[in-house]
């Protein structure tokens, strides 16, 4: 059985993904070993995590270190570094091809630009990116999209108590970034609800914000409940590209209304199975009309799922990886 050894962080906020590629990688018959660089660390690495010397050199040699132990212990036939390669230097990336691995980037943060991540680009065996903005000529990358689990992402029974205490008229799900802050800002009028970090840097939102951790099963149910999820994009970690929210909307049941990016035709069809907005003034017009048309709400959602399960799966993007490499 071949092996696959994911490094990603796995500090669960509403995103676990990564997750997601491991159990996909296992359903596609591998064995999965998970080196997580922000979650369950050992104490020395908890310690600098603690005193905030995150991307300090005392800290990247010691997840760098780590990530070779495991190798070398593990063997894997290929190294699937996800999210972005925040920690490992070009000389772990040698090394871990000396010891017989396919290494290869799946970059979702348009992170490639610091130093040791643009040295490491050309050591890669090869390099996914869930942004199109990256495949340019010259440079050798694959799409690799954003995607859903069935697994998880799916329409669950709901009582009326957790449809009053996770639903609402307009949810999001994700960090409170300032373009975030004001896109929802001129959504007041509405019953939002927001979950994740940051958020209550707006005095505004404060009392539409809650604490908490989302993910699992419990961001499914919030999908489930609520009437309109939002996908608002990052101005740092996308260009062209979604990230994997419209996706698990849509595998939910939800309906969703997204952020308007250049590669959302390559994954829905815009205006029948997603609907997009280009500004506040526009998110605020579609959420009222889809608001009164219910109706209308779930046909979109619905053709969105179908199209969601019958594309844009985990285990359809794990099988695009296999391909490409020629496993």
């Amino acid at each position: 059985m071949p092996t696959v050894l994911i490094v990603a962080g796995t500090q669960v906020t509403t995103s676990d993904l990564h997750l997601l590629y491991h159990r996909a990688f296992v359903a596609a018959g591998w064995r999965a070993v998970f080196c997580s660089h922000d979650h369950a660390l050992p104490f020395a690495e908890k310690v600098i995590q603690q005193g905030r010397l995150l991307f300090s050199r005392a800290h990247f040699a010691l997840v760098n270190r780590r990530v070779l132990a495991v190798a070398r212990r593990e063997r894997p036939d290929l190294v699937f570094i996800s999210g972005s390669n925040w920690y490992l230097w070009p000389d772990t990336v040698r090394a871990l091809r000396r010891l017989g691995a396919r290494v290869v980037l799946n970059e979702q943060h348009l992170q490639v630009l610091r130093p040791y991540q643009a040295e490491s680009l050309p050591l890669y065996d090869h390099v996914f990116t869930q942004d199109s903005g990256l495949v340019t000529p010259g440079r050798t990358a694959t799409l690799l999209g954003p995607a859903c689990d069935p697994r998880e992402h799916r329409p669950l029974p709901l009582t009326d108590e957790e449809r009053r205490e996770l639903g609402g008229q307009v949810v999001y799900l994700g960090y409170g970034y300032p373009n975030r802050i004001a896109m929802m800002e001129a959504l007041l009028e509405f019953d939002v609800r927001l979950w994740g970090i940051g958020w209550d840097a707006s005095p505004l939102l404060r009392a539409r914000f809650r604490a908490e951790p989302v993910h699992g099963l419990k961001k499914t149910r919030i999908y489930g409940a609520s009437a309109v999820s939002l996908n608002l994009q990052s101005e740092h970690y996308q260009a062209d590209g979604l990230t994997c929210r419209p996706f698990e909307v849509a595998a939910s049941g939800g309906f969703c209304l997204t952020e308007l990016r250049r590669d959302l035709p390559r994954y829905f069809v815009p205006g029948e199975e997603m609907i997009a907005f280009t500004d506040a003034d526009d998110l605020k017009r579609k959420v009222a009309y889809y608001l009164a048309h219910p109706d209308e709400r779930n046909e979109v959602a619905a053709r969105g799922r179908a199209r969601a399960l019958r594309e844009h799966t985990y285990d359809h993007r794990v099988r695009q990886v296999l391909d490409v490499l020629g496993f």
